[in-house]
């Protein structure tokens, strides 16, 4: 979460970070189940949202609107991705 907390592009690169380790932690729902995932997903969440200079709910970093909405959706995006992802892994572990 460090790097989010940085002003700039260090920032955004935070926010990939994030991403990446939420992306990541899938690999570990094979053989630990969703505990793992559970707890990167609420990481994310915390750090991308109430950490992230250039996204968190206050006092943000001054960002152009469509700039800001692009990167929130591609949180959303990876968010969604990632947790049908998980779902389909958690279903076909159980059978």
């Amino acid at each position: 979460m460090a790097p989010g907390i940085v002003p700039g592009a260090m920032a955004l690169f935070g926010v990939g970070l994030a991403l990446l380790a939420l992306l990541l932690s899938l690999f570990s729902i094979k053989e630990k189940g969703k505990c793992y995932y559970k707890a990167t997903l609420i990481i994310v969440l915390f750090g991308v949202f109430l950490v992230n200079d250039s996204l968190r709910i206050w006092a943000q970093l001054p960002m152009p609107q469509a700039v800001r909405l692009t990167l929130y959706g591609i949180v959303l995006l990876v968010l969604v991705a990632s947790a049908l992802v998980a779902e389909k892994l958690v279903t076909e572990h159980h059978r």
